[in-house]
């Protein structure tokens, strides 16, 4: 059986944004996204290597409002061939971008 998913939507803008983890998680707040994580549960947070300036405070964000639910977040690298495509080189590449267990206190499961 596979776990749930949530959809996400993009919507870019040209607009900068000052403080990226406080906005990220306002937006996190004001969306449904949150609603269904209840104390205990394990949630995956996928994680890409494709041009996001910004992974960490974003990553962060997720991670906190994740935690602040009662939940234990994880990352999962949610890349094709970056890293050689294999799970070490893949956890190597998030911990590249400041995403690594020591720094964020979540396990990375490649």
């Amino acid at each position: 059986m596979l776990p749930k998913f949530a959809p996400v939507r993009q919507q870019l803008t040209t607009d900068a944004i000052p403080e990226i983890a406080a906005h990220v998680a306002a937006q996190l707040q004001q969306s449904p996204m949150l609603d269904p994580i209840r104390p205990g549960q394990r949630i995956a947070v996928g994680v890409g290597s494709r041009g996001i300036g910004c992974i960490r405070p974003v990553v962060t964000a997720v991670i906190d409002a994740i935690r602040a639910r009662g939940a234990e977040p994880f990352l999962v690298p949610a890349m094709g061939s970056h890293g050689g495509g294999t799970a070490d080189g893949q956890r190597d590449v998030l911990c590249g971008y400041g995403l690594s267990p020591e720094e964020l206190g979540a396990p990375i499961r490649s």
